[in-house]
């Protein structure tokens, strides 16, 4: 049986009308649930050369659901027909093991993307971009979405959100993250507002969530 979060997503992340887009990366993404209905469908309300804003939103057991993204267009990118400047790790072994076969998996801070588990991913939501589906594969934003969401109401890591019916927050992406990464989610205090921070061994921040 799948998950809340992955029935939600499998639909929510029907982005094909972002024909164009391949290569670019999610630089922030808002999410929102509520009992309300918002006046929004699934359309592109901003773009330009080199960012984009596009929203979705749909209804799932009585509460609806919106994602906005805002994607760019990495620096030094070129077309993936010819070549692709993003700097990117090699892909072991141990990297096409699904996260959950992994012994250090327990560790509910520590979250590992395989090649495999992105792959399921973009093939759940139809998501075409080249950069999430070669060996040198860039983890989805949005799959990192998923994953602290689920966290978040599954494991009650943040008691507001148990039982919540309205939840808004925003993920800013500092820098890609890959598969095989290992990445650490912290709960730092800022201003007595909760914010989450997703770091790599190196202690660099990849990714930040805000409960707005």
């Amino acid at each position: 049986m799948k998950k809340k979060f992955e029935k939600i997503f499998e639909q929510l992340a029907d982005f094909h009308m972002l024909s164009g887009y391949d290569g670019w990366m999610i630089g922030a993404c808002i999410y929102e649930q509520s009992e309300m209905k918002n006046s929004c469908k699934s359309e592109i309300v901003k773009q330009s050369q080199n960012f984009a804003v596009m929203r979705n939103q749909l209804e799932f057991e009585g509460l609806y659901y919106q994602l906005e993204l805002h994607i760019v267009k990495p620096k030094g990118y070129v077309d993936e027909k010819r070549d692709n400047h993003i700097s990117v790790p090699e892909v072991s072994e141990a990297n096409l093991k699904s996260g959950s076969e992994r012994e250090d998996a327990t560790d509910k801070s520590l979250v590992i993307f395989s090649h495999l588990d992105i792959l399921r991913f973009v093939e759940a939501v139809g998501d075409t971009n080249p950069i999430h589906r070669k060996n040198h594969a860039v983890v989805p934003g949005l799959l990192m979405v998923k994953w602290m969401l689920e966290n978040l109401f599954e494991h009650g890591d943040f008691e507001k959100t148990k039982e919540c019916k309205e939840l808004k927050c925003q993920f800013r992406f500092k820098k890609p993250v890959f598969a095989g990464d290992k990445l650490h989610v912290e709960l730092p205090m800022e201003h007595k507002k909760q914010i989450y921070e997703c770091k790599r061994e190196d202690n660099e921040i990849v990714w930040n969530m805000r409960i707005l």
